[in-house]
């Protein structure tokens, strides 16, 4: 019912230096990549539904907490099914596309982490729509792309592609989440206004 992978592009050249499954919800990997060997660290986490209870709420985040605490570089990615539904959140959660009925508890879990770690979940600032389908159709954005908030002025385009389809079953499920991320050699992105759109 869950489960993480991280793949990587060949054509990325990206050196693997640490690839850590930390458990069924939660890996990352840390390497090297481009032509002057910057450190990149990818987190991929899955957490769980908001029906969970809360012990098993409380041991994810907390597993993920440890992880964060290490990965701390300029080049650091949450790829994340947080089962977090968000509304716009000065510094973290953007304007677009909020969720009905506010913030949920999963939603308030990763606020936090996020505001904690200067991170900001890049696809809410650009109208990417819904990431998932529930089987009676309901639909949330409860899958997020993040990165530090020096790095969101790199980031050129996010969006959730109609033809790609990640589903195992007949009815759609989630969808995916794109980002490109534009990083000059060299170049430190500078920091973007809270809650600004991205055109």
């Amino acid at each position: 019912n869950f489960g993480v992978q991280i793949w990587v592009a060949r054509e990325l050249r990206f050196r693997v230096a640490e690839s850590v499954v930390v458990s069924p919800r939660i890996m990352y990997i840390t390497g090297r990549a481009g032509a002057d060997d910057r450190i990149i660290q990818v987190v991929c986490a899955h957490a769980p539904t908001e029906v969970a209870s809360d012990g098993d709420k409380d041991e994810f985040w907390h597993s993920l907490d440890l992880v964060i605490d290490k990965l701390t570089g300029e080049l650091c990615f949450w790829l994340m099914d947080a089962n977090a539904r968000t509304s716009p959140t000065r510094g973290v959660i953007g304007p677009c596309d909020p969720a009905d009925g506010g913030t949920n508890d999963n939603g308030q879990r990763f606020i936090q982490r996020l505001a904690a770690a200067d991170m900001v979940a890049a696809n809410t600032f650009f109208p990417c729509g819904y990431t998932w389908r529930s089987p009676r159709g309901a639909t949330a954005r409860i899958d997020y792309v993040c990165v530090k908030e020096a790095l969101l002025t790199a980031v050129k385009m996010c969006d959730v592609p109609d033809k790609v389809d990640l589903s195992l079953s007949t009815k759609e499920d989630h969808r995916l989440v794109r980002a490109h991320v534009s990083i000059s050699r060299g170049v430190k992105p500078e920091k973007k206004g809270c809650c600004s759109k991205v055109n």
